[in-house]
Parts: structure tokens; sequence; C-alpha cells
């Protein structure tokens, strides 16, 4: 993704403590964005699921900054995608 002009890559990890992070988002509080769509996916690949006995390869790109998850499941295992709830799939 193209990055601001003056992105700079950190040399340390976040030294923020989370009681500063929640006394800003306090300080913030909510706000409202105009994007309603989610990020969709411009690209999305597979290597071969048969290479590897312990591991998938997946590769995808989003239109816009985002997070995707991905868990895999038997083909017979009757799950659908209304079966994929977040935290089934981050567990």
């Amino acid at each position: 993704p193209d990055r601001s002009p003056s992105y700079v890559v950190p040399s340390k990890p976040n030294k923020v403590t989370l009681a500063a992070v929640n006394a800003i988002r306090t300080t913030i509080g909510t706000k409202t964005t105009l994007d309603e769509a989610p990020p969709s996916f411009t690209s999305l690949t597979i290597q071969d699921p048969t290479a590897y006995n312990t591991k998938i390869i997946v590769t995808f790109q989003l239109n816009e900054a985002g997070t995707a998850y991905c868990r895999a499941t038997r083909t017979d295992s009757g799950e659908t995608s209304g079966d994929m709830a977040i935290n089934r799939i981050l567990v």
C-alpha cells in the first residue's frame, strides 16, 4: 500500500502505556466517518495447499487499510460462512 510521504518506520516498539491510550481515546471520543463500505479483496491467492502438511500460504491485498483473518476448515465439516464468527476464527 502507498504510505504517506512523511511515514518513517519506527526504530523501537511503541512504548505508550495502555492507560495513556485509554486517556487519549476518552479525550477524542467516538468519531463517525462517511466510509460505510468494508474493505474488499483486490487480490486473493493461495499457494498449492498440498505443498505442505503444516501450513497454507495465502496472499491478499485489500482496497483500503484493513485486517483479514484466515482459518482452515475441512470441506466435509458442514461449516458455512455463517459459522465463521470472528471469535471462532481467532481461537
